[in-house]
């Protein structure tokens, strides 16, 4: 396989994550959102606002339409922390794929919403999106 010609595909299911769905009032109407917590999903903010998930990954032969999978990743010191109950709620994010041709497009994917929480009852606290 020639690496320089080489693509990775993939997807994230960010629902995976604990999260919830709900619509907020935009500029153009209501928006679906998904909120995802911070802290109790272990992502990092930076000093810019950033927000990031640490991964890790790994090859799989037992991987249907994939050739790795890509889970949450955490320091040792975090990961230890966590209870055994905790540990089995990391979550499996997806999963990428080699491609020889670079000029292949992307796969299509399209989010499954139905394991996400609906929270969209819980009222409107009157902030809206700038979009």
């Amino acid at each position: 396989m020639d690496l320089e010609k080489t693509r990775v595909f993939g997807s994230f299911t960010l629902t995976r994550f604990k999260s919830a769905i709900k619509q907020i009032k935009g500029k153009s109407g209501m928006v679906d959102c998904l909120i995802i917590p911070l802290k109790e999903n272990h992502l990092k903010a930076d000093d810019k606002g950033n927000i990031y998930v640490n991964i890790s990954g790994g090859f799989s032969e037992k991987m249907s339409n994939a050739t790795h999978w890509i889970k949450q990743s955490l320091k040792k010191e975090e990961y230890d922390k966590l209870s055994d109950e905790q540990k089995k709620e990391m979550p499996f994010l997806g999963s990428l794929t080699i491609k020889e041709n670079i000029y292949q497009d992307a796969p299509e994917t399209s989010a499954d919403l139905s394991n996400a929480p609906d929270i969209s009852d819980l009222g409107d606290d009157g902030d809206d999106l700038p979009f």
